[in-house]
C-alpha cells in the first residue's frame, strides 16, 4: 500500500475533537503521514481572508493526497467556504467531509463537497483510504457518498455500528505534526498551546476529555442523537469501552502531558455504567493511576435517572468532583410533549438534595437549561424558574439558547409546518449563550439571572422576582426596554463570583468587601433545607429502560 500524505482538519471551536483524533490515530497506525490541523476560532463563524490564505498556503506546502474535514452543524458554512477555497487553489487535492453534520444532513453536505462519510468512520475511512492508496475503486465503500461529474449523487448503504470500541486507538496527540489557529495565526502546535487550549474546563484546569463510551440512551427531539437512533434503528446505540483500556489511556496522557489536572468523561452519561462496573473502575484507578486520584479532578455528564448515592460514593472516593446534568425545562408537560424527555421534576429535586446532604461544597453540580424555544410559553419558562427555586441554591446553572439542528425531530416538525426554512443560518455557529441575543421576555431574563447569580440571590429575592406584581410589570414592559439590559459584559464575571461563593472558595479582601459579605449573609437568612430523600432509582442498566426506551439493552 502506498504511503499517503493526509491532512486531517478539525473545524470545531475547541481542539478536543475526540472522534477526529481517534480517526487520525487510526490512519497514522496504518502507516500514513498524517498532519492534524485545528482551525479553532471562537466568536465569528466564517474565517477571514487572512486565515483562508494561511490554510491554503499550508496545503500548498504539505501537498496532501487527501484532505479530511470533521465538523458539527454549527460550522457547516465555515466548512463550505474553506472547501471552496481549496477547490479553487488546489483542485488536485481530494477533499472528504465527515462528522455529525454529514451524518444527519448528507443531502445538504454533498452539494458542497465531492466525497463525504456518513456515520462513524472507524471502519469506513480506513477502507476508503486503503483503496485510495492502492488506486482501487472507492465508489462502493459503505457509509460514503459521492457527487459524480454529471452532478448525480451515489450513496452507499450504512454499515453496522462498531461494538468493540477497544479496537480503535487512543486519540492522536502526536503534536509534533499538529497545527493550530492561535489568535488568527496558523502555527505548529506546542505543549504550551496544547495546555492553553485545554484550559477551558468548568474548574479552569487544563482538562483532558475522555470518551469511554459512545451513543446516548435518550432521543431528545432537539438533539442529533434522535436522528442517529432513526438511522441506526434496531442497533445498540450505547456502547462502552473496556475499563482497563480507559485507565491505560489516562495513565498514558498524564505521563506524557503532566499539566493535565482534570479529566472529564465526555460520554453522554458516564453513570449509565452499572455499580459493578464503577467498582471495577475504582479498583483499577487505585492500582494503575493512584497519583491521579489526588492530583486531578474528575468530572462527567449524567442524568438524574443514573445518579445514585452508591455510584457517587465510589467516584467521589477516587477524585470525582464535577457532574453536569441536563434538565432543559421545568415544565414536565412541555418536556414530555415537545422535547420527548420523560423526567419527573421530583426526580431532579430528590437527587439534588441527596447531593446537598452528602457532598455540599465538595462537588460542582451544573444543571443545563434551554431558553428561546419558540414552542415554549412564558408559563413553561416560569415552571423552570419555580423548579430552580426548589433546588439547593449552590448548584451551578448553565442556560443555553435553543437551536434548530438539521435532521432533529423538532427541525423536521418546524420545516414541515412552514415555521422555518432550510437555511443554514438557523444553526450557523449560533451562540449557545443567551446573552448574545436580544428579544428575551421578562421571565427569560429572570432565568438568565438565576443562571449567573443563583447562590448570591436570597430566596426571598428570587420569589419576589416571580411574584404576581413583578410578573405583571414584566409582561407590560416594552420589549425595547427589556433589550436595554445587556448581560454580556457581566454574565461570566458574575457566574464566576457566584460559583466561588457557592463552593466556599470566596475570601473577601479589604474592609468594605468583608462588611458587604457580612451584610449580604445577614439578609440571605438561614438556608431552607428539604429532606434529602435518597431516590435509589434504577441502579442497574436493565432497570433504566423505562427512561431510555431500550437503548442500552436492545
Amino acid at each position: 500500500m502506498r504511503r499517503l500524505k493526509i491532512v486531517f482538519t478539525s473545524l470545531n471551536n475547541t481542539i478536543f475533537a475526540d472522534g477526529s483524533r481517534i480517526l487520525s490515530a487510526a490512519l497514522r497506525k496504518m502507516g500514513h503521514d498524517v498532519t492534524f490541523v485545528c482551525l479553532t476560532q471562537d466568536g465569528e463563524n466564517l474565517y477571514p481572508e487572512t486565515v483562508l490564505s494561511q490554510f491554503s498556503a499550508l496545503i500548498g506546502e504539505q501537498k496532501p493526497d487527501l484532505l479530511l474535514y470533521s465538523f458539527l452543524s454549527d460550522n457547516f458554512l465555515r466548512a463550505s467556504r474553506v472547501t471552496e477555497r481549496i477547490y479553487r487553489d488546489h483542485p488536485a487535492v481530494t477533499q472528504v467531509w465527515g462528522g455529525v453534520h454529514c451524518t444527519i444532513a448528507p443531502e445538504e453536505a454533498i452539494k458542497h463537497v465531492k466525497v463525504l462519510c456518513q456515520g462513524e468512520g472507524d471502519e469506513a475511512l480506513p477502507e476508503f483510504v486503503e483503496k485510495f492508496a492502492n488506486g482501487e475503486d472507492t465508489s462502493n465503500v459503505g457509509n460514503f457518498w459521492f457527487r459524480l461529474p454529471d452532478g448525480t449523487v451515489k450513496s452507499n448503504p450504512m454499515r453496522p455500528l462498531m461494538l468493540d470500541l477497544d479496537r480503535m486507538p487512543w486519540p492522536d496527540y502526536e503534536i509534533e505534526s499538529h497545527w493550530i489557529l492561535d489568535q488568527g495565526k496558523l502555527q505548529p502546535m506546542t505543549v504550551a498551546l496544547l495546555e492553553k487550549y485545554h484550559n477551558n474546563a468548568p474548574l479552569g484546569f487544563p482538562t483532558y476529555p475522555v470518551l469511554s463510551s459512545r451513543g446516548c440512551a435518550f432521543r431528545c427531539s432537539f438533539c442529533y442523537n434522535a436522528t442517529y437512533k432513526q438511522i441506526f434503528a434496531g442497533q445498540k446505540s450505547v456502547r462502552f469501552r473496556s475499563l482497563p483500556d480507559v485507565v491505560a489511556e489516562l495513565r498514558h496522557m498524564k505521563d506524557r502531558f503532566p499539566f493535565f489536572r482534570s479529566f472529564f468523561f465526555s460520554d453522554d452519561d458516564f453513570f449509565l455504567r452499572s455499580k459493578k462496573a464503577l467498582e471495577e473502575f475504582a479498583v483499577l484507578a487505585r492500582e494503575k493511576i493512584p497519583d491521579l486520584l489526588f492530583d486531578a479532578w474528575w468530572g462527567s455528564t449524567a442524568t438524574p435517572a443514573s445518579l445514585s448515592k452508591d455510584k457517587l460514593d465510589l467516584m467521589y472516593d477516587i477524585g470525582f468532583r464535577v457532574v453536569a446534568v441536563g434538565v432543559q425545562t421545568g415544565s414536565e408537560e412541555f418536556n414530555k410533549r415537545i422535547y420527548d424527555r420523560d423526567f419527573p421534576n421530583q426526580l431532579f429535586v430528590e437527587k439534588m438534595w441527596m447531593i446537598d446532604k452528602y457532598y455540599r461544597r465538595k462537588m460542582v453540580v451544573t444543571l443545563d437549561f434551554i431558553v428561546d424555544c419558540p414552542y415554549e410559553s412564558e408559563t413553561d419558562t416560569l415552571e423552570t424558574v419555580k423548579l430552580i427555586e426548589r433546588l439547593p441554591n449552590w448548584v451551578s446553572l448553565a442556560v443555553f439558547t435553543f437551536v434548530f439542528y438539521p435532521g432533529s425531530p423538532l427541525y423536521k416538525r418546524a420545516l414541515e409546518a412552514g415555521e422555518i426554512t432550510a437555511d443554514p443560518e438557523l444553526y450557523n455557529a449560533k451562540s449557545f449563550q443567551p446573552f448574545e441575543h436580544k428579544g428575551h421576555g421578562y421571565v427569560d431574563h429572570v432565568l438568565i439571572a438565576f443562571g449567573c447569580a443563583n447562590y448570591i440571590m436570597p430566596r426571598w429575592f428570587k420569589r419576589a422576582l416571580i411574584s404576581r406584581p413583578a410578573l405583571w410589570i414584566g409582561r407590560h414592559t416594552p420589549q425595547w426596554m427589556l433589550d436595554l439590559w445587556d448581560w454580556k459584559p457581566i454574565y461570566n464575571k458574575l457566574w464566576a463570583y457566584n460559583q466561588s461563593r457557592a463552593l466556599g472558595l470566596y475570601k473577601p479582601q479589604g474592609r468594605f468587601a468583608k462588611a458587604w459579605w457580612k451584610f449580604t449573609n445577614f439578609f440571605r437568612g438561614s438556608e431552607q433545607t428539604l429532606p434529602a430523600t435518597q431516590a435509589e432509582v434504577m441502579k442497574e442498566r436493565s432497570d433504566i429502560d423505562q427512561w431510555t426506551k431500550g437503548s442500552i439493552t436492545s
